[in-house]
């Protein structure tokens, strides 16, 4: 800027820069971005007084295996390295925050969808249930049709666990969760009368069976 205009000018201050010179003046929030062999902390790059003596630290390795790891997985081994470099000041904080706040982005995305997976795998294996229950039982023997059982109620309640340790952040989210665990609740409600019925039905004689498959239906 020159008597309040701005005026381009080419500056190679940072062309072909090694890292040993560009750490003097400039510090990633992420020390192994240093590419350097003796990385410095936070403390030592605001006091302008590296430590001696310091291990050497294989940045390349660290940066392929850091790009081989998932969006999660990079930015929790980020944090990790940013809290052992030091939190010295409100933009390191802020950076601390926000690796944290997409943490539990992720972990609450993850647990959405693993739960939503959980519910989808009871629905259907009700589905097949039905199924059976229509030709009653016919097609099932009874250790076959309390596995499916038991396998829905376990389903349902892992979906439940995970929905229930959600923290929803807005509105839509408080719905999705409310909505989610109305429906789990609906099925785990169905199954328990279903699973009443089974034990009612291998509980009667042979050939009275068929009977409680029709006052069944006129119920």
């Amino acid at each position: 800027i020159r008597n309040d205009r701005f005026e381009m000018r080419f500056n190679e201050r940072f062309y072909k820069v090694t890292p040993d010179v560009l750490i003097k003046d400039h510090m990633p929030f992420d020390p192994v971005y240093q590419f350097l062999s003796y990385p410095l902390s936070h403390k030592e790059f605001i006091e302008s007084s590296p430590a001696t003596g310091k291990t050497w630290f294989n940045y390349k390795d660290s940066l392929q295996h850091h790009l081989s790891l998932s969006a999660m997985e990079q930015r929790s081994a980020e944090l990790r390295r940013l809290e052992a470099a030091g939190i010295q000041n409100d933009q390191l904080l802020k950076r601390q925050l926000y690796l944290k706040k997409s943490l539990q982005h992720f972990a609450s995305r993850d647990a959405s969808e693993e739960g939503r997976q959980l519910f989808k795998t009871a629905s259907d294996t009700y589905k097949e249930f039905l199924v059976h229950k229509n030709k009653q039982f016919s097609t099932a023997s009874e250790t076959e049709l309390r596995s499916m059982l038991d396998s829905m109620m376990q389903s349902i309640k892992a979906a439940r666990a995970l929905l229930t340790e959600l923290e929803p952040k807005t509105d839509q989210q408080r719905q999705f969760k409310a909505g989610n665990l109305s429906s789990l609740d609906r099925l785990w409600a169905q199954l328990t009368r279903e699973r009443e019925f089974v034990d009612q039905y291998f509980a009667t004689e042979p050939d009275k069976r068929k009977l409680m498959f029709a006052k069944k239906q006129t119920n």
